[in-house]
């Protein structure tokens, strides 16, 4: 967990399956990054995510952003990195 005076992340998990649907199907909230998927693609990227999440050694995580005060989840953010 990471935390600041506003937000908190989390990281993502089988729990946040919904959250990850909601932002990934909706083509409003996509038009900037790529073409938004359907409900069978999103489940299965973010199946994938969660196994990347689990590989020896780590080259991405993935976290839920909720707000401090709420707890409300307002996006997700993803940690890339080469471990050469």
């Amino acid at each position: 967990m990471i935390q600041n005076a506003v937000i908190r992340l989390t990281k993502m998990n089988s729990d946040d399956k919904l959250f990850y649907r909601e932002i990934y199907t909706d083509s409003n909230l996509m038009q900037y990054i790529c073409k938004a998927l359907d409900d069978s693609a999103a489940e299965k990227y973010f199946n994938i995510a969660l196994k990347l999440m689990t590989k020896t050694p780590t080259k991405s995580l993935m976290f839920v952003i909720k707000l401090l005060n709420s707890n409300t989840k307002i996006g997700i953010i993803s940690l890339r990195w080469n471990q050469e």
